[in-house]
């Protein structure tokens, strides 16, 4: 099974891209910082994965097109969904599947890279808000003390 691949991009005026590749294709996203912090909302997933095995979706605003992405664990797998909603997409979904224990840690590394490369101050600036260290760092202690 291929090994998942993402990356970030922003955050940059109020925009926060997200690229996911892995078997089943590729999922890229410009998500808005408005209404929903989905960057927050990213991690809150990861971390709920992690933990108990199973998360919320997380909403993505394109303006004016919305989506959801869902996390779900399928034996050694993690599924990632992503479901268009709205009238146009009719519900239309794609799935990505990939090794659960290295794709999420492959998450959990590019969000503290992202943080890292933002600070704290670029995402106030360019998110407007504030970024999610604790839930990022909560999600790579998951790794950290396992190795």
């Amino acid at each position: 099974m291929p090994r998942l691949h993402i990356n970030f991009s922003g955050p940059e005026h109020g925009w926060l891209g997200i690229r996911i590749q892995a078997e089943g294709g590729e999922i890229s996203v410009n998500a808005s910082h408005t209404p929903d912090d989905t960057l927050t909302e990213f991690a809150e997933a990861l971390v709920a994965i992690l933990e108990s095995g199973s998360s919320r979706p997380i909403p993505i605003h394109e303006e004016p097109q919305s989506s959801e992405l869902r996390f779900e664990r399928e034996g050694d797998s993690l599924l990632i969904r992503h479901i268009s909603l709205g009238s146009s997409a009719s519900g239309s979904h794609q799935v990505l599947k990939a090794p659960f224990r290295s794709a999420t840690r492959e998450i959990a590394r590019k969000l503290r890279s992202l943080y890292d490369e933002a600070g704290y101050d670029g995402f106030v600036k360019h998110w407007r808000h504030r970024p999610p260290k604790d839930l990022i760092a909560r999600a790579w202690s998951a790794f950290a003390q396992a190795d």
